[in-house]
């Protein structure tokens, strides 16, 4: 029943950053704390996970962060935050093929907008929405 109301409220969670992000172009900090504290505190209810399995499902979140901060933030550090977030949720593994898979769709994306010409070469492209769609593919 817990892995359900987890599933929820990530489900909700990437939904909200996705509309956020995609009519400002930002990733809401606060509601990224909100996901992360009900993350820790379903974690804490069920007791099922470990400690570890909570850091290493926030490692591919830091590492997008130290990345962002290397170069100067060609990713956002809200994804880096938001994938810290979903780390919680999902451990290691689980947050890293979310990853790769909203690249993917970002990629494809992103090749199409150019396609049509409604973004240029340069122009940056929100990544949530995308995130929210490779989360919904994987619970399909």
């Amino acid at each position: 029943m817990l892995e359900g109301i987890r599933m929820i409220v990530l489900l909700v969670s990437l939904f909200l950053c996705a509309w956020i992000d995609w009519k400002t172009e930002r990733v809401s900090v606060p509601l990224l704390l909100l996901g992360g504290m009900t993350a820790v505190l379903l974690h804490l209810f069920a007791q099922e996970e470990s400690v570890f399995y909570l850091m290493t499902g926030m490692s591919v979140g830091i590492v997008l962060l130290l990345y962002s901060l290397v170069t100067h933030e060609s990713i956002g550090y809200g994804d880096g935050c938001l994938f810290v977030m979903t780390g919680l949720f999902l451990g290691f593994w689980e947050n890293l093929v979310l990853l790769l898979l909203a690249s993917v769709l970002a990629g494809i994306g992103a090749a199409v907008l150019l396609f049509f010409r409604k973004k240029k070469k340069n122009e940056r492209i929100p990544f949530v929405p995308f995130v929210f769609t490779a989360y919904v593919l994987l619970l399909l």
